[in-house]
């Protein structure tokens, strides 16, 4: 409890300088933030970040980065209650979130992906627009993802696309004796070059 409380005192903290600081410290303090509302609705995270990359940092505003993590997150979250509620009674629906990070070329690659049906094709390109939702209005207001692509696009000269995917957990298992389980939903991916030019 006393960590998740000093997580929320950093997060809040005001940043008005940049400083270097390491992507998967953000990507499980988000976890660790969200987890009483993950364990609540028995949703699954696996984070992926091999070893090589558990110490990958680059310069920016830690803060805007969890912000947009917790985003996904949060969204993810919501997506996969609402395919809770309609799939009841099917035993066989675990509602899994996976994380991976790498580091592609001189980018760093960071994808959140779900098991909850993907975007209906209609709001796909939509998503990122202020005040769209696919939520009620009562639940969604559709300004986080705006948010995100702000913070993405004008603080870390990245960009973040969503796009329908079918993956398994192969993908993010190394686990060879594991069987390997087919999965559908959204992936958002973000790329973030290492040096701002």
């Amino acid at each position: 409890m006393s960590n998740t409380i000093e997580n929320f005192r950093n997060f809040f903290r005001p940043e008005n300088k940049t400083e270097p600081f390491t992507l998967s410290a953000s990507i499980w303090d988000s976890v660790e933030l969200l987890k009483a509302q993950l364990i609540e609705s028995s949703i699954e995270v696996k984070v992926c970040i091999e070893e090589s990359e558990k110490d990958l940092s680059i310069d920016g505003f830690q803060n805007s980065f969890t912000q947009v993590i917790l985003i996904l997150i949060n969204n993810a979250i919501d997506a996969l209650k609402l395919t809770m509620e309609n799939k009841e009674g099917e035993k066989d629906f675990s509602p899994l979130i996976a994380i991976s990070l790498d580091k592609v070329g001189y980018n760093v690659a960071l994808c959140v992906k779900d098991n909850a049906g993907g975007i209906h094709l209609e709001d796909k390109s939509k998503v990122f627009e202020p005040y769209f939702t696919t939520k009620h209005k009562s639940v969604g207001t559709g300004v986080g993802l705006y948010m995100a692509k702000q913070i993405i696009e004008r603080q870390f000269n990245g960009t973040i696309n969503v796009a329908n995917t079918h993956w398994s957990n192969g993908d993010f298992e190394r686990n060879k004796d594991s069987r390997n389980k087919e999965y559908f939903g959204a992936e958002f991916s973000i790329n973030i070059p290492l040096q701002k030019d």
